[in-house]
């Protein structure tokens, strides 16, 4: 009984080796990289600067210039300081982003007696310059880039005198 014993145990060991010979395992590397936030910031406010009762549309450009349509009364010319918005976007790298301003507000509103509106429209440029081309996103450079917001301003032929103010919402996200 002892040597089949011996036998039943050196055939369990046996099988045990066997059994351990036919797995193998590897390990691989799990990893992961954690992308900077974006983030916007305001440098400049956009700003019509002085404009007459009657002017019509009045467009502001990136570069900070304006031209009128619509009606032949010029701008006054002690006009004020004119500006486009820029923006200033920081994240990761290269990356480019998508820029949306349609939540800015369409009316420009006084607090004067019955509080006046003007309608507006906005648009986002890449750079300041007077070719206006419409962008709807950008690309970062090193982690940062800027963009421009515009407008166009409705100015009624008896529009009430007043200081008038509104919201350039600008929303950017990575692609």
């Amino acid at each position: 009984m002892n040597s089949k014993m011996t036998k039943l145990m050196m055939a369990i060991g046996a099988m045990a080796l066997a059994g351990g010979a036919m797995a193998a395992d590897a390990t691989a590397t799990a990893s992961a990289v954690v992308a900077a936030p974006i983030a916007i910031t305001k440098a400049t406010d956009l700003d019509f600067g002085r404009v007459f009762a009657g002017n019509g549309t009045v467009t502001l450009t990136s570069d900070n210039n304006v031209a009128l349509t619509g009606n032949s009364i010029p701008l006054p010319v002690a006009g004020g300081t004119r500006t486009a918005a820029r923006f200033n976007v920081t994240g990761d790298g290269a990356n480019t982003f998508s820029i949306d301003i349609s939540a800015s507000d369409a009316l420009l509103t006084s607090s004067g007696s019955g509080n006046p509106t003007m309608g507006v429209s906005f648009f986002a440029r890449n750079a300041a310059d007077a070719v206006e081309t419409p962008v709807t996103g950008g690309m970062l450079s090193a982690g940062s880039a800027s963009f421009y917001v515009g407008g166009t301003l409705k100015v009624g032929a008896t529009q009430a005198a007043g200081s008038y103010a509104g919201t350039v919402r600008a929303t950017v996200v990575y692609n």
